[in-house]
């Protein structure tokens, strides 16, 4: 019987993708591995069909989705695992990984998801670049239940209010319930980025979560990838708070969430204005200081209207 499903996005990835497939391998357990290509232009087809008799499912989307939620999702639907464990295609898993996380669900039916820090490292180099989770203070604060050997829960009310403000849940370091994934209603695919929060928002609403406090994947951190596209990633984040206004919220959690809005507004307008294109920030720095007023907004629509470009670095 298989116990894990493990679903891995990818997109162009093939100089990655053996490294990453090799990782899940090394683990001990019963667990398949699905490989769900964005529509690659390169070899990682081929990569992953050279794993012959591995427990590998691979599926391919004909036109390109450009995010993982997607992706995500038909592994999800593929998945005849009880629980999912999620790997970013340019990550890799560190042992015990499955072992660890899937224990812990097994012991701990009041938990949603498990998730663990992780261990950055620069692409070019390798060079190890310490904890994902070391600068993610409002993590560290968050009140933790110790629960023994290395394993921590935080409910529900406090995993969900500190999305608010970070995001400090990897997907590559998440194990979740399928049975939870389907009833939070699968990965938003109008979000090409972002829709981890999104889901993890859905998940915590209702459900503690674990945490095991050794790191049990490897980041890669690498210039182009998804995650470096400032505007993207500010427009999606903008789509996943305006989705938690719809509930309802705490005062002090609504004020994030339009906070977040006008802050990635303005980020997106100090974007265009970087690009001499006056008249679309302007247009973003107001709707930022409607929606929750900063000095960083301000700043930014004044500069623009006086047509005052940034300095050359």
């Amino acid at each position: 019987m298989i116990k894990v499903s493990v679903v891995i996005p990818t997109h162009n990835s093939g100089v990655y993708i053996n490294s990453a497939i090799q990782s899940v391998m090394s683990q001990v357990g019963d667990f398949e591995i699905i490989v769900v290509d964005d529509a690659s232009t390169d070899n990682t087809e081929e990569i992953v069909k050279s794993f012959r008799g591995a427990p590998i499912q691979y599926y391919r989307l004909e036109s390109r989705h450009g995010g993982p939620s997607k992706p995500r999702n038909i592994g999800i639907r593929s998945a005849r695992g009880k629980y999912i464990a999620f790997l970013d295609s340019d990550d890799l898993m560190l042992p015990q990984r499955l072992a660890l996380s899937s224990r812990y669900l097994d012991e701990t039916p009041g938990i949603g998801l498990v998730f663990s820090d992780g261990l950055k490292f620069d692409d070019v180099t390798g060079v190890d670049l310490g904890s994902f989770l070391y600068n993610y203070s409002i993590f560290w604060n968050l009140p933790k239940i110790s629960m023994g050997d290395g394993r921590q829960m935080i409910s529900a009310i406090d995993a969900f209010g500190a999305l608010f403000y970070t995001n400090y849940i990897m997907p590559s370091g998440v194990t979740v319930r399928k049975n939870i994934i389907i009833n939070s209603g699968y990965f938003d695919e109008s979000l090409t980025n972002g829709d981890d929060r999104d889901m993890w928002f859905r998940i915590s609403r209702s459900n503690s979560i674990g945490y095991l406090t050794d790191p049990l994947f490897r980041y890669r951190v690498r210039s182009g990838s998804i995650s470096t596209r400032g505007p993207i990633l500010a427009e999606n984040r903008i789509k996943v708070f305006r989705k938690q206004l719809k509930f309802r919220l705490d005062s002090n959690l609504e004020h994030q969430a339009l906070r977040m809005i006008s802050l990635n507004l303005a980020g997106v307008g100090y974007f265009y204005r970087s690009k001499g294109e006056m008249e679309k920030a302007c247009s973003l720095f107001r709707q930022a200081i409607r929606e929750c007023f900063s000095w960083f907004a301000l700043r930014g629509y004044i500069l623009s209207l006086l047509h005052i470009k940034p300095r050359r670095q």
